[in-house]
């Protein structure tokens, strides 16, 4: 099966682009590694009839524009941003996109993310089920290895997913009203979820389709360290342990904005129970996001107090942006 459309591929190939016309794929840009990029975009070629490109404003734009335009226009739509838009309103681009031109589904994969080559055609089978807003994979980072796979067989139930890889509903995407744009980056897939959720919606995870997904920049520590905090944090049951088995490269603008994002988000959810504290930090409300997120993040980064500086500053205007939101009403 082709794997690239690309403009010099004879006309009998180009006819291949035509995969599954239910289906559409998108991925933002965002200085990417090249090479990988090339590879997460060959391996969903090769599965929908269009993807959609959101360049958000890399530096290497002129680059990486390039290499997009290489494939065949048929197949691969390209979105320009001037600037860094955010993921949230590219996200929200891709699905514009995809509506006009009438797919009902939309795979969303991270830059640097390949498809397992039989993605789709899961995802196809659970297409017609009842208000079924996300089906996805489940996710696996090999990096992390305090973390388990919870299911390996069927289909489950759950109540948060990952954008990345996940098949996102172009109706129900319409009737939640989007991707909320001013969280611009980090808990996006966490409010998108929440609020599917409220709607009525189901996320359906495929037990058995799994994708190595690698979250951060994270370096292990050396073998006894990494398998003393790993045993421990099985044995007293506490996730946050395990994440001591490894470095991680901590980011000012991350931090900034997980700080801000959960405050504005638990307001904004305030009357339909908490968001982000329990899945991703294991904790039930600020005061433990504290002690799990902001201060593991001081004391792992290396400039520490540029960390701490945008902590502050994202709990501040958090703080300011929560004010100023009302609580969500369905």
């Amino acid at each position: 099966m082709l794997k690239r459309c690309s403009k010099e591929v004879d006309k009998e190939n180009i006819l291949m682009c035509n995969k599954n016309k239910a289906f559409a794929a998108g991925i933002v840009s965002y200085n990417p590694d090249i090479k990988r990029f090339k590879e997460n975009i060959d391996s969903i070629l090769s599965q929908v009839d269009k993807l959609i490109i959101i360049e958000n404003g890399s530096r290497e734009s002129d680059q990486i524009i390039k290499i997009i335009k290489s494939y065949d226009e048929n197949c691969v739509k390209l979105v320009v941003n001037s600037k860094n838009m955010g993921i949230a309103r590219a996200l929200n681009q891709i699905m514009v996109c995809a509506e006009k031109e009438n797919y009902k589904w939309v795979i969303t994969l991270d830059q640097d993310s390949v498809c397992p080559e039989n993605l789709v055609k899961e995802y196809s089978k659970y297409i017609e089920e009842d208000n079924v807003a996300i089906i996805c994979p489940q996710i696996q980072d090999r990096r992390r290895k305090y973390l388990e796979l919870e299911e390996t067989e069927g289909i489950s139930e759950i109540d948060m997913c990952i954008t990345s890889a996940s098949c996102t509903n172009v109706k129900i995407w319409r009737d939640v009203k989007g991707f909320d744009s001013k969280l611009f980056i980090d808990l996006v897939d966490n409010e998108y979820c929440k609020k599917v959720r409220l709607y009525g919606y189901k996320i359906l995870r495929l037990n058995y389709l799994i994708l190595n997904h690698e979250f951060g920049d994270i370096e292990p520590k050396n073998t006894w360290t990494a398998k003393m905090f790993i045993k421990l944090s099985k044995m007293l049951h506490k996730e946050n342990i395990g994440k001591l088995s490894y470095k991680k490269k901590v980011y000012p603008l991350r931090v900034y904005y997980t700080c801000r994002n959960v405050l504005y988000l638990n307001k904004k959810y305030k009357n339909y129970g908490i968001v982000g504290y329990e899945e991703n930090y294991h904790c039930h409300n600020f005061g433990g996001f504290i002690i799990c997120f902001v201060l593991p993040s001081i004391l792992r980064a290396d400039k520490k107090m540029e960390v701490l500086r945008a902590a502050m500053k994202g709990i501040r205007d958090g703080r300011g942006l929560a004010r100023k939101t009302e609580v969500w009403v369905k």
